[in-house]
């Protein structure tokens, strides 16, 4: 299984930090540069929901309660273009 983001989620990353734009519930979430790294990872459909460490699991398990989020059985791509 994958993470994706999810339908109207997109990864806006800069050239430390990113934010994650939610369309679906007009937020913006703030990253800092470990986590822009691995959301562009899943993003890009190259980070299996077995590949996060117990500290990143709490952090993605937030991310798919606030269904920024969500898991995939192949890899998907979401971005802006």
């Amino acid at each position: 299984m994958f993470y994706a983001l999810n339908e109207n989620v997109y990864l806006v990353a800069g050239k430390v930090k990113g934010c994650i734009y939610d369309f679906n519930g007009s937020k913006l979430y703030s990253l800092n540069e470990s986590l822009t790294q691995k959301v562009n990872l899943i993003n890009a459909g190259k980070f299996r929901t077995d590949s996060a460490d117990e500290k990143l699991k709490v952090v993605l398990e937030k991310f798919l309660e606030l269904g920024i989020l969500t898991t995939t059985e192949s890899p998907e791509t979401h971005f802006i273009y």
